[in-house]
């Protein structure tokens, strides 16, 4: 089982390569789930991949969100570098994205992303028929539903184990966008589920933050047992000592050693262990507090602090009320023991404090010792290839030195040998100066000595012989990383364009009867039932698949004999995904992402798709929120409103529909095949009042991203 790590940038790769990680992952600018990350260019990012090689480890680009067509222009420009360069795999969202790539790049292994949220095994099984070489599974399914779908795939299966957790499914979160036209399928969350919230039941607090993941021994001998082939750890934005802690630890309970990591000690928002047991749900969030707290130091007892843990100068700590507010933070300049200055104090110890008004907890926030120790072993460490040694020496023959790792074999030869006139040298002397790679990227683990006792080799000999093999093999092995882009025309998008000369239709998607004969009774022709928006392994049975509106790729795989809609939440938005979602046989109507604006949309080939024209859009689709009220307020003051579905689950919106039926008229000049009105909370009456504007056209204006857009 690989590890899979986070590198934000070159600093943050090096510390998950010395922590121990088989692959890293990493974003180019521009593109990717994390663009606030640092990131890296195209040339960083060639040396990224050189320097990963070079020590055995595999790159993995992330491509993880939605693009627009002119994105994909230079996404082939940016791509044909780095694929040539030896890069390993992609990470991708969308399904046009990833037929762009597989016309284009043959040879490229592709990954599904965990914002595809595939959360069941015929998910699984369509992606590795389509030709997808792995798959991050959505990480709110449990163990049991886990173990089920590697039962039932061949397609690698990746698992995340520690670091954020996003509150709403991913892939389905648009209350950033919505509000403030910052995309988390564009790489631009603004966190919106890390804010303050309020309910009308007098509930207060971070609502919607969870605590972080981290999974245990226990649960990684569960997932490697079960035969998953990977397991992720989340955290391009966290630091790079936090980053060799969380990868070190994994690899500790992996190879089985007893040495200890403290990622916790360096991040903290609490943690949790996801959804691995579906018993756990309620240890899930963190209404105190959203941002890194660090952990409790001891009691406060007035001006006396009994510590539960060791303190030094140096580290930082951090002031709070009995609501967890921060009134101060402060680096540790002086610690009093009984009236005396000391450099460290211990546990049960008892140290005299100043602590602002209203202190009612301290917490460490910075850990000098730990922080010290790390940032020294990121500066020692090496992390080295192992490689296998072959040494000829026989009087009369040229001396040669093999080095081979990995199918890459490299000979160096040099003179011919003459006896030694003096004392020749040993094997033991041999092994020892062969041996010393000083600062090379190899590691000498065997070395298969051919020596006939009598050839004279100098000192310097088996120096020259050496650097000349690294060199020479290091170069050689990274030429078989590379490819060559086989020079064709890019593989593009030809629209069809229907010949079909018919009307725009208005449909409506309803959630209850009572809505299905409201819109029956004032003549809508054509009504979907909008169901769940994911489908997890253990909720199958329950799912529609006789549905005509897919709102999850397991409604359109297994409604494959009937016409089925595509819904918004797929995330279409370029020429390639409308495309890849046209050559489904029963694909009927596709629902374009409602995140982009009128004038990028309007660029497109229209024919066959939708819009969204009304409706309490879908903000966050979460599996279990532990709130009692209907309803949210945030601290800048947005309203949100909830809904539970049949499964249990919840949907956030925003307290204002979406309403652009006055435009509709507009719409249908675009060649649409279809507009829609989603109602989900409307009554009867208000769907008639809804209904009646599409012929009066009068009605508030609520465009969401129609005409901002996103970035």
């Amino acid at each position: 089982m690989k590890i899979i790590a986070p590198a934000g940038d070159i600093e943050r790769m090096k510390a998950a390569i010395k922590g121990g990680a088989a692959e890293v992952y990493l974003g180019l600018k521009g593109f990717g789930a994390r663009r606030s990350a640092i990131n890296f260019t195209i040339s960083e990012l060639k040396d990224a991949i050189d320097y990963a090689h070079l020590r055995g480890v595999r790159v993995l680009l992330t491509l993880n969100t939605i693009m627009k067509d002119s994105e994909l222009d230079s996404l082939y420009m940016n791509l044909s570098t780095l694929y040539e360069h030896g890069l390993d795999a992609v990470i991708v969202q969308d399904l046009g994205v990833f037929r762009y790539l597989k016309d284009n790049f043959k040879e490229l292994e592709i990954h599904g992303s965990t914002q595809m949220t595939v959360a069941n095994h015929v998910e699984a099984n369509y992606l590795y028929n389509l030709g997808f070489k792995r798959v991050v599974l959505s990480r709110e399914l449990s163990f049991e539903e886990i173990r089920t779908i590697r039962k039932k795939t061949k397609i690698e299966l990746e698992v995340f184990v520690s670091g954020a957790l996003c509150i709403s499914y991913s892939g389905n979160c648009y209350i950033s966008s919505f509000i403030g036209s910052r995309s988390g399928n564009r790489g631009m969350c603004a966190q919106i589920c890390r804010k303050k919230y309020t309910t009308s039941k007098k509930e207060s607090g971070y609502l919607l933050s969870p605590k972080d993941q981290m999974l245990d021994k226990v649960e990684i001998e569960k997932l490697k047992d079960a035969g998953i082939d990977a397991i992720k750890i989340e955290g391009r934005m966290k630091s790079p000592n936090y980053v060799y802690e969380m990868v070190g630890k994994y690899n500790d309970i992996l190879r089985k050693t007893n040495e200890e990591h403290h990622p916790e000690k360096i991040f903290n928002r609490g943690y949790s262990k996801g959804y691995f047991y579906k018993s756990d749900s309620d240890k899930l969030m963190n209404s105190q507090y959203a941002s890194n707290y660090g952990y409790s130091i001891g009691d406060v007892r007035g001006r006396i602090l009994k510590l539960n843990t060791t303190v030094i100068l140096g580290d930082g700590i951090a002031y709070l009320d009995k609501d967890m507010n921060i009134l101060k933070g402060e680096y540790l300049n002086q610690i009093i023991i009984m009236g005396k200055k000391v450099k460290e104090a211990k546990r049960l110890d008892l140290i005299s404090i100043y602590p602002p008004k209203g202190t009612k907890y301290i917490y460490k926030t910075f850990d000098k010792a730990l922080n010290d120790s790390v940032e020294s072993t990121l500066k020692t460490a090496k992390v080295r290839m192992s490689v296998g040694g072959k040494f000829f020496a026989h009087v009369g023959e040229p001396i040669r030195f093999d080095i081979y790792a990995n199918k890459v074999t490299l000979s160096v030869i040099g003179d011919v040998l003459e006896e030694a006139k003096k004392r020749p040298l040993d094997n033991e002397t041999i092994f020892e100066k062969l041996g010393e790679m000083g600062n090379s990227t190899l590691k000498l683990s065997t070395l298969d000595i051919q020596y006939d006792g009598k050839a004279f080799v100098s000192l310097k000999t088996l120096k020259d012989i050496k650097r000349c093999a690294i060199e020479k093999f290091e170069n050689e092995y990274l030429a078989t990383t590379r490819r060559t882009l086989d020079t064709h025309e890019i593989v593009g998008f030809t629209p069809t364009i229907s010949e079909n000369d018919y009307k725009t239709t208005v449909a409506v998607s309803v959630v209850n009867k009572e809505q299905f004969k409201t819109a029956k009774e004032f003549g809508i022709k054509k009504i979907y039932y909008r169901g769940p928006e994911v489908a997890k392994e253990s909720n199958l049975d329950k799912i529609d698949t006789k549905s005509r509106l897919a709102s999850n790729l397991y409604q359109l795989i297994q409604n494959e004999n009937e016409v089925v809609s595509v819904d918004y939440n797929f995330n279409i938005a370029n020429s390639r995904s409308i495309e890849e979602f046209s050559k489904m046989k029963n694909t009927g109507v596709i629902y374009l992402s409602p995140e982009f604006d009128l004038d990028y949309l309007s660029t497109l080939e229209l024919s066959k798709c939708g819009m969204m024209v009304y409706g309490h859009l879908t903000g966050m689709y979460i599996e279990n929120l532990k709130v009692e009220a209907n309803d949210l307020t945030n601290e800048n003051g947005d309203n949100f409103k909830l809904h539970t579905n049949k499964l249990g689950n919840t949907q956030v919106f925003l307290e204002d529909p979406m309403n652009i039926i006055s435009r509709i008229d507009k719409l249908k000049d675009l060649g649409l095949a279809e507009v829609r009105l989603d109602f989900v909370l409307e009554s009867a009456f208000e769907m008639r009042k809804i209904l009646e504007s599409i012929k009066t056209g009068i009605g508030e204006y609520v465009p969401y991203n129609l005409h901002k857009g996103v970035f």
